[in-house]
């Protein structure tokens, strides 16, 4: 796989390429060894810097950098062994990690992101719901001091609260402590794993049958079951 990196747009482009010639299977995308950052004059280049947009993809081995929603789409996306790390806040920002944007219960889509690191150096939510039904679950990954003890954001108001799901399972670190977080009806700590099992690679995005062709490293399950 190759590897790069470059500025928002430059990363856009090429999301957009390979999603319109995919590798690795019909409709799907694959990113191994890539650096995602936002980067620019103006503190808007920090935001946004990973579009997920549709269809199924598999990030792994990546670096994601930026301060507000810097993952974000309505994709199907399992981001795995990948650090999502935040940059300084301009003044009046807030940091989020991810902003999903499920817009019906009955799309398939949503961000697994499985085994990664939160860097989190500085502070930030780990989502916010960009759309009513937005999913995201973080599991078995690393989540730094900056990931507030709320853990997730309102949009606006209580938009999407009780219609979205996100969820954390098996996370470690010192952000990731549950006992403050949201107690949306939407939010969920999973204690199950197999409920937790939903978002792997083998079943979220129907690894199996497509990343062994794409030639790259992956987790098919959960680290500890």
């Amino acid at each position: 796989m190759a590897r790069g990196k470059g500025t928002p747009l430059q990363v856009l482009l090429l999301l957009l390429a390979l999603l319109i010639v995919p590798r690795g299977g019909d409709g799907a995308a694959v990113f191994s060894g890539y650096t995602f950052k936002g980067q620019g004059e103006a503190e808007a280049f920090e935001e946004d810097t990973l579009y997920a947009h549709s269809l199924r993809q598999f990030y792994r081995d990546c670096r994601v950098s930026g301060t507000v929603d810097f993952v974000f789409g309505n994709g199907i996306a399992v981001i795995q062994r990948t650090i999502l790390a935040t940059l300084p806040l301009a003044p009046g920002q807030t940091g989020s990690v991810t902003a999903q944007g499920r817009k019906d219960p009955n799309q398939n889509t949503g961000f697994s992101i499985h085994n990664c690191v939160v860097e989190a150096k500085y502070p930030t939510y780990l989502g916010r719901p960009w759309k009513p039904f937005s999913r995201v679950v973080v599991m078995e990954s690393y989540l730094g001091t900056g990931v507030r003890a709320r853990g997730w954001l309102e949009w606006a108001g209580d938009a999407g609260l009780n219609t979205l799901f996100y969820g954390e399972y098996r996370n470690f670190g010192p952000g990731a402590g549950v006992a403050g977080r949201v107690k949306w009806p939407g939010y969920h700590v999973i204690m199950d794993p197999a409920w937790a099992s939903h978002f792997t690679v083998r079943r979220f995005i129907d690894g199996l049958t497509w990343l062994p062709s794409a030639g790259v490293t992956f987790t098919a399950d959960l680290i500890k079951k």
